[in-house]
């Protein structure tokens, strides 16, 4: 079995973006219409080129970059890590083991899981293993061993009677696409097995944690090793009843991306397992819609990540898989192109790159690492600035959604229809107010578009970025799990809003909500993780 499949990078902080209604789309609260200046620049090159390699942030604010593949047959079980600060990598501590198509987590106490995977190209040798990081020693050591082998498993994080867990799901070995899925509990380093079984098998899926904290979505994937079978349907993961229910999706979609804003959840690009697809659907809590507005280009092994209440798309394939045995079409090149989602083309890549890694980082930048273009491993590595410039008073704006950082593709594939043409919708909540800052939503309630850093203990200050907050502090609400939080300052940019403030002293480690109130009216919840 020859198969290429796209490595995540994966975050215990799940921060979840408000963002604009639309057509079947619904969700509330709002997404920046602020157009963007930054650009891409380069950084000093991994020592190694990775392609289906995983990274997370950490508590520092660095980057960890895990094994990948480096070579046409060759898996690395050697780290790296990039200092945005200096913009420079340097060597990390190696893994027990050499693992592409992993899945690794930061977890509240700092350290990162490290998931499964396999240890050869051709996908023979799937891993049972996992392997904890400890950035106070500077080292792995060996994490509880699964209950199957799993290469490229879905990883969710979630808070239970007050024990911090994630959901392992799904995975492949021997050519079969797991339906089995279990528990990682943080305070035990245990697995405990879900005797549920999933509603279908799949690998290489996306998870997202939906706002309420008690449900799980799972999304896309591939059902059959080689590429072409697609899973039919998403489902639903109860923490509570521990069960998995369908979601009958409106397309079916793998290499695609997700992403959780607001109450609404946007899966976005991705392969049918034939043609690449630029088409967005909804989901509700409930059901799966189709979007009012969709890609630029149709793309797929692609990143979207979340930056200043934007959503960034940034390289991937845009040829569909064609029942070859390679997912990856090592002949063809990858594209440059980037795009903010409804809101059209941004800066673009120095290297065109797919199955690459997007980390958002503390500063509010984002780094692109690896990937391959064609069948070149990278090491280059290129950063995203995080200036911003308000769109012109008055101007018409495309109506946005949000993904989560996956792979996806820039141009439209030949004799495939991406929704409306353009991917843009207008929306009179799209539209900025006279003194060009974003405008509220319909509902004039504030909204959250990022917090940084990710993940914080009691006692510590946190960045709320936003929209609709009042300059003074006194007058903006902050509830953090419940609590009150202290407002440190207030402040009303052109391009956005900011609160600092404490994370409240009375609160335990796990995933809590945040919400802003102002005048009465108060923003959809963000999940946030405790430390």
């Amino acid at each position: 079995m020859d198969r290429l499949l796209r490595a995540r990078s994966a975050f215990f902080f799940l921060v979840f973006i408000t963002g604009c209604s639309h057509s079947g789309g619904g969700g509330g609260g709002f997404l920046s219409t602020a157009s963007t200046s930054s650009s891409f620049t380069t950084a000093q090159p991994l020592s190694t080129p990775r392609t289906h390699h995983a990274s997370v942030l950490l508590a520092s604010g660095e980057v960890l970059v895990i094994g990948g593949q480096t070579g046409a047959s060759s898996v690395s079980s050697t780290t790296e890590i990039f200092d945005p600060a200096t913009r420079t990598t340097r060597a990390g501590p190696s893994m027990a083991s050499a693992r592409m198509n992993h899945a690794a987590i930061t977890l509240p106490n700092q350290k990162v899981l490290v998931v499964g995977g396999q240890s050869d190209v051709a996908g023979q040798n799937a891993l049972d293993t996992t392997e904890l990081y400890d950035p106070q020693t500077g080292q792995f050591a060996p994490g509880p061993t699964l209950s199957e082998q799993r290469s490229g498993p879905a990883l969710a994080p979630f808070s239970q009677a007050g024990i911090a867990r994630v959901l392992i799901a799904g995975g492949e070995h021997g050519n079969v696409a797991s339906r089995t899925a279990e528990v990682y509990l943080v305070d035990s380093n245990t697995l405990s097995p879900v005797a549920a079984s999933m509603v279908e098998g799949r690998f290489d899926a996306n998870a997202v944690t939906l706002v309420s904290g008690t449900t799980i979505l799972l999304q896309g994937g591939w059902s059959a090793s080689g590429g072409g079978a697609v899973p039919a349907s998403s489902e639903i993961y109860d923490v509570s009843s521990q069960t998995f229910s369908p979601t009958p999706s409106v397309v079916s979609r793998a290499e695609s991306t997700l992403v959780a804003v607001g109450s609404s959840t946007y899966a976005v690009g991705g392969t049918d397992g034939t043609n690449v697809l630029g088409s967005v659907e909804v989901f509700d809590g409930s059901t799966w819609s189709p979007a009012s507005l969709s890609l630029l280009v149709a793309r797929r092994a692609h990143t979207a990540t979340a930056l200043h209440g934007q959503i960034l798309v940034a390289g991937g394939y845009d040829l569909g898989v064609l029942g070859s045995a390679s997912l990856a079409p090592v002949s063809s090149s990858a594209l440059g192109s980037t795009e903010i989602l409804g809101n059209g083309a941004a800066a673009g890549l120095q290297a065109g790159r797919a199955y690459h890694t997007a980390t958002a980082l503390s500063n509010g930048e984002l780094v692109v690492i690896g990937g391959q273009d064609g069948p070149a491993i990278l090491a280059s590595i290129e950063v995203y600035g995080a200036n911003t410039t308000p769109t012109p008073a008055g101007s018409t704006v495309a109506g946005s959604t949000a993904a989560t950082s996956s792979s996806s593709k820039g141009a439209k594939n030949p004799g495939q229809s991406n929704g409306n043409g353009n991917g843009q919708n207008q929306n009179a909540q799209g539209q900025n107010g006279g003194n060009g800052h974003p405008a509220l939503p319909a509902t004039g309630a504030p909204g959250i578009s990022q917090v940084s850093p990710g993940q914080a203990a009691p006692g510590q200050a946190i960045n709320i970025q936003g929209i609709g907050f009042d300059p003074t502090a006194a007058n903006d609400t902050v509830v953090i799990g419940g609590a009150n939080a202290t407002v440190l300052t207030a402040a009303v940019n052109p391009s956005h809003d900011q609160l600092q403030v404490t994370i409240p002293a009375t609160l335990k480690p796990g995933v809590v909500t945040i919400t802003v109130t102002v005048g009465g009216k108060t923003s959809s919840a963000v999940n946030f993780t405790v430390r």
